[in-house]
């Protein structure tokens, strides 16, 4: 039974056109809009948003809509490290 499940997830696959998929807190803003759009360096945003999260104790932006973190990322709307 285990087998067909998987070979059915393989055969309609994981991603599709026009879905997000992570969580939107650390994802790139680039990764937000447009998924084809990102690359190596989104991984490297999340590891500074878990860089950010571990030394603050919570994200730099939270929320769970990844286009409404990715704008306020883009306006700066970032609580600073230092407060």
């Amino acid at each position: 039974p285990a087998k067909r499940t998987c070979e059915r997830t393989t055969a309609r696959g994981l991603t599709a056109a026009g879905v997000s998929m992570g969580t939107a807190e650390y994802m790139a803003p680039e990764q937000a809009f447009s998924a084809d759009q990102a690359d190596p360096r989104a991984d490297l945003y999340a590891i500074g948003v878990m860089l950010y999260e571990m030394l603050a104790g919570e994200r730099p932006v939270p929320g769970t809509d990844a286009r409404a973190i990715a704008a306020k990322v883009m306006k700066g709307e970032l609580k600073p490290l230092v407060h």
